[in-house]
Order: C-alpha cells, then sequence, then structure tokens
C-alpha cells in the first residue's frame, strides 16, 4: 500500500497555538496508527512539505519547533515511518490539471496520488489530511483530471479513520471484544455505536478524531472518549445535548445507559 501525507491540508485554518496543536495531536495518532500496520507499505510526503502553513504566517517547521515535547514525538514517528519523496520519482504530468473543487493540485500530492491511483494495477492507498482542512472529513475524495476524468482518492484524517479503512480493505479483521488491558481507546465497532437500530452517524466535524453519533429518536450526541488516560477499562462515551451541545454525562462503552454522575457543567462539545 502507498501512503501520502498532505501538505496541501495545511493552508492557515487554524486560528492559534491551542488549535493547531490538539489538531496535530491527531495527526500525530494517525503516525503512529500508521506505523503499526503490519502490511507492507511505502509511506510518501512533498519535500516542502515542512513549509505549508497551519497558521497563517508561520511555517510548519516552526510551529512544531515551539512544542519541544510534541517536536520530539514527532521526530520519533517520522523516523519509525521513514517517509520518502515522491518528487524523486514524480508520476504525475505537470502539463495536466488535477483539481478538487475547482482548485488545481498539480505539484502537490494530491496530483501524485492521483496519477498513481490511476496507472498502478489494484492501487491500494490513502492521503492522509490535517483535520479543519478544504479536503473535509469524508472517505474519499473527487479530483478531477484536466476537468473530464474523474479520480475518487481514499481520505483519511484520524486514527479511527485509518482503522476503517484497513478493516473495509480487507488488511485486518477487527477484534469485536474490547481488550481491558488496552493502552488505546475501543474503536467504535467495539463499542455499542455500532449498533445502527439505535445510532447514526452525524456529518457533525470529528471530536477529538472521534466519530460524533447521534442516538435515534433523541438529542443525544455520543462521542468516544479518545483519550489514552481513559482507555482500558475506563473507556467510556460522552454524551451531550445536539441543542445546547451541554455535557450530559458519559456510558460504558459496553453498554446503552447515560449515567449523569459524571456530567461537567460548562463543557459543551465543539460541532464547527
Amino acid at each position: 500500500m502507498e501512503l501520502f501525507i498532505n501538505e496541501s491540508s495545511l493552508h492557515g485554518q487554524y486560528n492559534d497555538n491551542n488549535q493547531f496543536f490538539k489538531a496535530f495531536k491527531i495527526f500525530l495518532s494517525s503516525l503512529n496508527k500508521i506505523s503499526e500496520i503490519k502490511n507492507h507499505k511505502e509511506i510518501f510526503k512533498s519535500d516542502y512539505f515542512f513549509y505549508f502553513s497551519g497558521i497563517e504566517g508561520i511555517f510548519l517547521e516552526s510551529l512544531i519547533k515551539s512544542n519541544p515535547a510534541l517536536n520530539q514525538t514527532f521526530a520519533q514517528n517520522l523516523q519509525l515511518l521513514n517517509p520518502k519523496s515522491w518528487q524523486k520519482n514524480q508520476i504525475h504530468i505537470g502539463d495536466c490539471s488535477y483539481e478538487f473543487n475547482k482548485e488545481n493540485f498539480v505539484g502537490t500530492t494530491v496530483a501524485e496520488i492521483s496519477e498513481r491511483s490511476l496507472v498502478t494495477k489494484d492501487f491500494f492507498g490513502f492521503l492522509l489530511n490535517f483535520s479543519e482542512s478544504k479536503f473535509g472529513s469524508n472517505d474519499n475524495i473527487n479530483v478531477l483530471k484536466n476537468r473530464e476524468e474523474k479520480i475518487f482518492i481514499d481520505s483519511v484524517v484520524s486514527s479511527e479513520d485509518i482503522e476503517n479503512w484497513l478493516i473495509n480493505r480487507g488488511f485486518i479483521i477487527p477484534a469485536e471484544i474490547y481488550d481491558e488491558n488496552s493502552r488505546n481507546p475501543p474503536t467504535d465497532y467495539q463499542t455499542v455505536l455500532k449498533d445502527n437500530l439505535i445510532f447514526e452517524k452525524t456529518n457533525y466535524p470529528k471530536n477529538n478524531g472521534r466519530t460524533v453519533y447521534r442516538k435515534k429518536d433523541s438529542s443525544e450526541l455520543w462521542v468516544v472518549d479518545s483519550a489514552s488516560k481513559h482507555a482500558g477499562s475506563k473507556a467510556h462515551i460522552e454524551v451531550f445535548d445536539e441543542g445546547t451541545r451541554k455535557h450530559l454525562g458519559t456510558s460504558l462503552y459496553n453498554v446503552v445507559k447515560l449515567n449523569t454522575d459524571f456530567k461537567v457543567d460548562n463543557r459543551k462539545i465543539d460541532l464547527g
């Protein structure tokens, strides 16, 4: 499989350091998830990756270095993944256009993965995006080559997205039973959220990298707590009111029962 880090998903969409580093932690968890993939994989990035901007006017490289702890974690992840420069073996054609939402991405990773998916038989790969980007949070994007040829590219943002991609593409068989000794929070598939008779996915932005669900016939929004400190036997689901966005409490990951004892006053969910 060929996995591409999308530098174009950094375009000054974050207002401040807090917002950027929140998104960067989601990105780091995705890199860590990629490092755990046991199948043969190649990781690619652009030579210009570090010169794109999460906050307007500040290069990614400068932003990362302003947080030594995250910078060290990021460096360790990159060392594990050892991403290659796709420019060294560029396939896409500079004279062509590769448009997404009427913006031409020729010369970028978007164009490269698009062309490779066209010319490679049985291509398996995805585009890793930063959150809250112009590429959205859908599981694929539609790139138009020379304004006539449609190319559908798989795209991911979070570690949950990567897990779902691996399952949907048949690379892994999901464990239905959650290991309460795990240091990672459960996947949605390992919780009550998998029951589509009770819950439905929403189109709201992901909450700390996790999909927001609506409990049917109610105004409750349910989302798995993604914090590693709440993994294992502490794994649970956060519940919010869709109208007020206020926190209502929690539920254990394996039961549909709201516990208001853990309600946090003045806490709200960001729905964009």
